[in-house]
């Protein structure tokens, strides 16, 4: 979707954006995000449930990610130009919502932009 402020010539891109929630499925992901990807430099908002961590300090808990799966996300991202805008709150965003040692999180949510999104909105805030 492109968004135009009223009074504004500018126009930025936002993207809502679900991963497939399966491992063996995430190269999907990676493809679709770039398929979604503006081509014209457009500034650039793409935020949802990317299904995936960037770093094993986003989860806590259960099976550990795989070094390759973490990579695949980031070099994605990369290539796309896309930065994490970082957030206030919780440290994790879902929880398979057990206790004790059953217990299992993950930041799979998060906010991704361009320099040039960036430039356009420099006083951001992502809350979760």
């Amino acid at each position: 979707m492109d968004v135009q402020t009223e009074g504004s010539i500018l126009t930025w891109h936002i993207s809502g954006f679900y991963g497939w929630p399966k491992r063996k499925d995430h190269p999907k992901s990676w493809q679709l995000l770039r398929r979604i990807s503006p081509t014209t430099g457009t500034p650039w908002l793409c935020m949802g449930d990317f299904n995936e961590i960037m770093w094993a300090k986003e989860k806590r808990g259960g099976n550990t990610r795989t070094t390759k799966q973490m990579s695949d996300f980031r070099e994605t991202t990369t290539a796309l130009q896309l930065k994490d805008l970082g957030y206030q709150g919780s440290t994790f965003t879902w929880s398979n919502g057990r206790v004790g040692s059953e217990s299992i999180q993950s930041r799979l949510d998060r906010a991704l932009a361009t320099e040039k999104w960036f430039t356009l909105f420099p006083s951001y805030m992502v809350h979760h």
